[in-house]
C-alpha cells in the first residue's frame, strides 16, 4: 500500500511538487523500503542534477545499506566519474561498521551488473587490497575473470603469491590467471607448486590443475 501511495504520488508531481529529498530523509530509517520507492519516483521526476543532490545527501555510512547501494547504482547510471569516487571512498577509505556486510552487498546486488571501465579499474583494486573482506575480494576475482580483464594477470600472480591466509583468495586467483592469461598460469603451475609437505591442500589442488593442462610432474 506504501508503494502505490509512492507512485501516486508521482502522478501529481507536477501540480504538487514535492520536495523528494525531505520526503526520503524523514522515511529512511522507519521505511527504508519506502524511501527506497521515493528514491526511484525521484530519479524519473527531477532533472540528474537535483538526483545526485539527493544521492550526496544520502550517500552516508550511517544509512540503510540497501537504500545507499541504490543511491549508488542510480549515480552510476548519471554521472559514472562521481559514482567511481564515491565508491572508492565506500571500498577503501570509509570504516566498516560493526559486522556490516556493505563492501561485498555492493559488488553483489549492483557494482557487477554495470560494465565500464571504471568499474574494472575498481575491481582490480578490490582483488589487490588486502584488509577488505575475502567474500569482497573474491566476487572482484571471479568478475575479472568473466570479463577477462588480461591486464590484471600480474596483480593475480601478486595475489596468489603474498595471500598468506585465505586459501580459497589463492585459488581463485589461480584460476582466474589461467582463464585470462593461460601462459602465466602454465608458468606458476609449473615453476611455484609447493612441496607437499609445506602446503598439502595447494600442492594437491596445483597438482591436479597440472594434469589437467598436460604439465609433466
Amino acid at each position: 500500500e506504501l508503494r502505490d501511495t509512492v507512485r501516486a504520488t508521482c502522478f501529481f508531481h507536477d501540480t504538487d511538487p514535492l520536495n523528494w529529498g525531505a520526503v526520503i530523509e524523514a522515511d529512511k530509517f522507519a521505511h527504508p523500503e519506502l524511501a527506497m520507492e521515493e528514491l526511484l519516483c525521484a530519479m524519473n521526476l527531477l532533472s540528474p542534477n537535483e538526483v545526485v543532490a539527493i544521492i550526496r545527501q544520502q550517500d552516508r555510512r550511517t544509512n540503510p545499506q540497501a537504500l545507499r547501494i541504490e543511491c549508488h547504482r542510480l549515480l552510476w547510471q548519471i554521472d559514472e566519474k562521481e559514482a567511481y569516487s564515491r565508491a572508492r571512498n565506500l571500498m577503501f577509505r570509509e570504516a566498516p561498521r560493526a559486522n556490516n556486510t556493505l563492501r561485498p552487498n555492493y559488488l553483489d546486488h549492483m557494482l557487477l551488473a554495470i560494465n565500464s571501465p571504471l568499474v574494472d579499474e575498481l575491481l582490480i583494486a578490490i582483488a589487490a587490497e588486502e584488509s577488505m573482506e575475502s567474500r569482497a575480494r573474491s566476487l572482484a576475482i571471479s568478475a575479472i575473470a568473466n570479463r577477462n580483464l588480461s591486464e590484471a594477470s600480474s596483480i593475480l600472480e601478486s595475489i596468489f603469491d603474498t595471500e598468506a591466509t585465505n586459501f580459497l583468495i589463492r585459488k581463485e586467483s589461480l584460476m582466474a590467471i589461467l582463464a585470462i592469461d593461460e601462459t602465466r598460469g602454465r608458468s606458476i603451475l609449473q615453476n611455484k607448486t609447493p612441496q607437499s609437505s609445506s602446503d598439502y591442500g595447494l600442492y594437491i589442488f596445483m597438482t591436479e590443475l597440472r594434469t589437467q593442462y598436460g604439465i609433466q610432474q
